[in-house]
Order: structure tokens, then sequence, then C-alpha cells
């Protein structure tokens, strides 16, 4: 440390401690938790900005040098953190601190799938607030603070009725559309539509581009999916006869790391 930091911290140091010595009532700092807002909710994480009033009613302004709190979602600890800028105090004052939680679902891991059926997560905060007004003396507060954050839900899918384009016994076009509908009161990020369509004994994977979802909106797109039937030649003198064939649908809305099923027996006709 250069000569001239050290000939400035050791008055202050010198100061602070006569005039914590010069007032023998200090008075501990106070805290409370004042409000709790959840700022963002999606398929990836959350974000609860937590705000934590600081109250001193000394004489001199006081310095908070550590900030440390962690985050619990479903009693599962997600959010660890330590923030070490320094809030300064009024004297006979007040201070905010937000404590920003940010959850990301994917650290639950396999706890995510338990907690599908449930429309609300219950999050808790635990945290504390230190003071050092002088190097013999340390003040810790500590704070908690717990609530809900709502669910995401996964959308729910459906198919409208299929219809044939260009039958022939070489092949066929099956057209249908996927409903993509969201249930939350947040948009839904782009998503994809994936899987297999079987139609006798050939099998041809499926995969469309579903567009962002309004919160509480939905989403249509066209499965428009041709299918050779080169060596299922029953199945197109079963069309050119005006019989029905059928048809087996498997896939999934994919959101994120997540997926919504739809499985579907499709009976098709000319």
């Amino acid at each position: 440390m250069s000569r001239l930091v050290e000939s400035v911290r050791l008055p202050l140091v010198a100061a602070l401690s006569l005039a914590l010595q010069a007032c023998p009532s200090f008075q501990k700092p106070t805290l409370s938790v004042t409000g709790a807002k959840v700022a963002s909710v999606g398929f990836d994480g959350a974000v609860v900005d937590v705000t934590v009033e600081l109250q001193n009613d000394n004489g001199i302004p006081l310095f908070a040098d550590r900030l440390a709190f962690d985050g619990f979602l479903e009693d599962k600890a997600l959010v660890h953190s330590a923030m070490n800028q320094r809030v300064t105090v009024p004297a006979r004052g007040k201070a905010e601190v937000k404590v920003p939680l940010r959850f990301v679902y994917k650290e639950l891991k396999t706890a995510l799938g338990e907690l599908e059926g449930k429309r609300r997560w219950r999050y808790e905060v635990k945290g504390e607030v230190g003071f050092a007004p002088h190097e013999q003396l340390v003040v810790t507060l500590p704070f908690t603070k717990d609530g809900d954050l709502p669910a995401p839900q996964l959308p729910t899918v459906t198919l409208s009725k299929p219809r044939l384009e260009n039958p022939s016994l070489q092949g066929l076009t099956v057209v249908a559309d996927v409903v993509v509908r969201n249930p939350n009161a947040f948009a839904l990020p782009a998503a994809s539509f994936e899987g297999t369509l079987g139609i006798g004994g050939q099998v041809t994977p499926i995969r469309l581009s579903v567009p962002g979802t309004a919160s509480e909106g939905s989403t249509t797109v066209t499965l428009r999916q041709t299918v050779s039937l080169a060596k299922a030649a029953s199945v197109g003198l079963d069309l050119m006869a005006g019989r029905p064939i059928t048809a087996t649908l498997d896939a999934a809305v994919v959101v994120g790391e997540r997926r919504q099923p739809l499985k579907e027996t499709l009976s098709l006709k000319r």
C-alpha cells in the first residue's frame, strides 16, 4: 500500500473509531424486506427481484460491504451469489438494495419432471448484509423472503382433420393444421414440431418450425408431408379404390428442452 493511501486511510479509520467511541448509544442498523416482484418467467428460468431496506439511526453514515444470498425453488438450492458492491446508508437515513434471484430451470435436472403437475412453484431467498463500521465491530443482518411464481405449462397440441393431396399409386401428400395453444401468461419462444409419419410401413421424418406464441394465445402451422408408396403398392391400390388407409403420427412440440407429445392414428381417404 502506498504511503499516500495509508496516510489517508489511517486518519479515516481513527476518526470513525473515535466517532463510535464517542457515541456509546451506537445503534445497530436494521433491515427489512419491503418487496418481492416476479420480474420475468419463461421456459428457461425466472427472475425474482427482492428489495431489502437498510435503516441507519446513527449520526454517521454506514457502509454495507457485503451481500450474500441463496435462492431455493421448491426447497432445492439453485442460486448462490455474493455482491461486494458497497452500499452507503446515510446518517439517520435509509438505503435500498435490490437482490436479483435468477433461477435456471435446467439446473433442477430430473426434479423438473416431478414438478410438472404444479401450477405454481414456491421460492425462498435467504441472505445477509454485512457492515464493518470498525475493524473491531462487524454487524451482520440476516434476511429471508418466500413467495411463489407461476410454473411454466407445456402447450397443448391438436391436429385438424387431415386431408390428402395428389394421391396416386406412387405417393401422396398428407396435409393437416397443427394448432399450438399457450396456457401461460407469458409468450412462448419459437419451438419445433418434430416426429414421424407412418403409412403402409413407410416412416417419414417430420420437422416444422413453430413461431413464438403470444400469452394465452395460439399458433397454427401447416403440416404438409409427402410419402412415397413405392414399397407399399397396396396402400395406393386402396386409395384408388376409395378405401381408407391408416397413418400413425408420433410427434411432439419441443420448447427448449421440454417436449409435449402428440400421438394420433389417422384414417385417410381419397
